[in-house]
This record gives C-alpha cells, structure tokens and sequence, in this order.
C-alpha cells in the first residue's frame, strides 16, 4: 500500500478509483507519528484535489454540455 500512497501524491494530471476495497490482508503503511492523520487516503486525495480545483482545472462541470442523459434501450427520444 506504500505504492499506492505514493502514486498519489506523485498525481500529475488524473486518480482514477476503480474501487473502495482494500483486502484486509494488505497491511496500510502509515507513519507512527500521523497524529494529523495526513496520510490517509481521504487526506491523500483531498492535497490532490485541492491541487487542480482552479478555474483552469474545476473539479466539477458547470455547463450543460458535459452532460449526458442515460436511456434504456426501450425509450424514445422526446
């Protein structure tokens, strides 16, 4: 998990999250010192959000144009 840790603060551009499952044989590295708990993986994320949550790089879409709407096969177009 020290990889992983890394990798993520190495973050250059995207984290892509596949999933939220950690085997619980894994052992998480962590400093015996992380009293602020800055290396968890929710503080590991949030350093790297900050990092692009600018006008240049939003964190979210404010247009309509990114957005996608989702249909079954079954429905028509209005």
């Amino acid at each position: 998990m020290e990889a992983v840790a890394k990798a993520i603060l190495a973050a250059r551009e995207e984290i892509l999250i596949a999933c939220w499952l950690i085997s619980p044989e894994v052992k998480l590295v962590r400093p015996y010192d992380d009293d602020d708990g800055s290396m968890r993986l929710v503080s590991l994320l949030n350093k790297r959000a900050g990092r692009w949550d600018t006008d240049e790089h939003r964190l979210v879409d404010l247009c309509d144009e990114n957005i996608t709407e989702l249909k079954l096969p079954n429905e028509k177009d209005v």
